[in-house]
């Protein structure tokens, strides 16, 4: 499976009309990945 990458949120965001930092994606990055996995655990849970 293939992973997201700072540059691919940043070249996402940027397609949407947002101009974001190389750091700036890594955090939203960081975020989503958090999210999923809280998602991921809460539906095994249920």
């Amino acid at each position: 499976m293939k992973q997201l990458s700072p540059e691919w949120v940043r070249d996402f965001l940027r397609q949407k009309g947002r101009e974001i930092t190389v750091e700036e994606a890594a955090m939203i990055y960081e975020w989503l990945r958090k999210v999923a996995f809280l998602a991921v655990g809460h539906y095994l849970r249920t």
